[in-house]
C-alpha cells in the first residue's frame, strides 16, 4: 500500500463515521485507535513546553496516564527521552533495561504492571511538542507496519493540536484544557519557584530537591508541592 493510501486508512479508522469533531476528541480517538491497533493496555497523548513539563491531553486504558505522570514526577523515562531526542523510543521489556537508564521509572512502571513501553514524539517544524505513549502488560515488539500506522496516528494528533493553537477559539480551548489537566503540574512549578527563591538555588536544583524528597519519603510529588506552596512543609538546604 502507498503511504498516501495508508494515511487515509489510518485517518478513517481514527475518525470512524463521526462528522466534524474537535481537536481534543481527535486526540482521544487517536489514543483509542493506537491502543486497539497494537493491543496496548494504555495510550496517552501529552504536550510538553519543556523537557520536564507534561500536560496529559487524553488517555485510554488500564493505567490512565500513569506513564507520563510518573515520568514527570521522576524526571526520566521514555516519553521525556522521545521528546528530548525527537525520536521514537521503544522498549520491548522493561525488565531487560539497563538499570542506569531509568532507575526510578522502571521500578515504578514494573510495580504498576507495565512491562513494555513505546513513546512517539509529536513533531512539528523539526521539533517535538509532546508525545504519544503506549504501554503493555507483557513484553511486546511491534512489526514495522504497526509502527508505521502509529506514526501516522501521532501525526494526526499533532495536526489536531496545532489547529487548536492556530485559531483564537482553539487557543482558548487549549488554555482551558491545559488548565484542567495541568493543574497538578502547575503547583509543582509554583513550589519549584518558591524553593528556588527560598534556598537561593537554581530552579533545576529546586525541582531535583522536590523529586528526591518525595521519593525518599514515599509520597506524592504533587502533594508535597501543594504543602510547600501552602507553607505546611519546609525543605532545608
Amino acid at each position: 500500500m502507498s503511504m498516501d493510501g495508508r494515511r487515509w486508512q489510518v485517518l478513517a479508522a481514527i475518525m470512524g463515521t463521526a462528522g466534524l469533531i474537535n481537536a481534543v476528541d481527535t486526540a482521544r480517538r487517536v489514543c483509542d485507535y493506537s491502543a486497539r491497533r497494537v493491543g496496548a493496555a494504555d495510550a496517552a497523548i501529552s504536550l510538553m513546553s519543556s523537557s520536564t513539563v507534561v500536560h496529559v491531553v487524553a488517555t485510554v486504558g488500564d493505567h490512565d496516564g500513569v506513564l507520563p505522570d510518573t515520568q514527570f514526577a521522576l524526571g526520566e523515562g521514555p516519553c521525556l527521552e522521545a521528546y528530548r531526542g525527537c525520536q521514537v523510543v521503544a522498549v520491548a521489556d522493561l525488565e531487560q533495561v539497563d538499570p542506569l537508564r531509568w532507575p526510578g521509572f522502571c521500578a515504578m512502571a514494573l510495580e504498576a504492571g507495565i512491562r513494555s513501553v513505546l513513546s512517539i514524539p509529536l513533531q512539528a517544524g523539526g521539533s517535538a511538542i509532546g508525545s504519544l505513549d503506549l504501554t503493555w502488560d507483557s513484553p511486546a515488539a511491534l512489526p514495522d507496519d504497526a509502527l508505521a500506522d502509529l506514526l501516522l496516528a501521532a501525526d494526526v494528533a499533532t495536526k489536531a493540536i496545532l489547529l487548536l493553537q492556530s485559531s483564537p477559539d482553539g487557543q482558548d480551548q487549549l488554555t482551558r484544557l491545559l488548565g484542567e489537566v495541568g493543574r497538578e503540574t502547575m503547583v509543582v512549578h509554583q513550589a519549584t519557584g518558591f524553593l528556588s527563591s527560598q534556598l537561593d538555588i537554581t530552579p533545576e536544583d529546586a525541582l531535583a530537591r522536590l523529586r528526591a524528597h518525595a521519593l525518599a519519603n514515599g509520597g506524592s510529588l504533587y502533594q508535597l508541592a501543594r504543602e510547600i506552596v501552602a507553607g505546611t512543609v519546609r525543605l532545608e538546604l
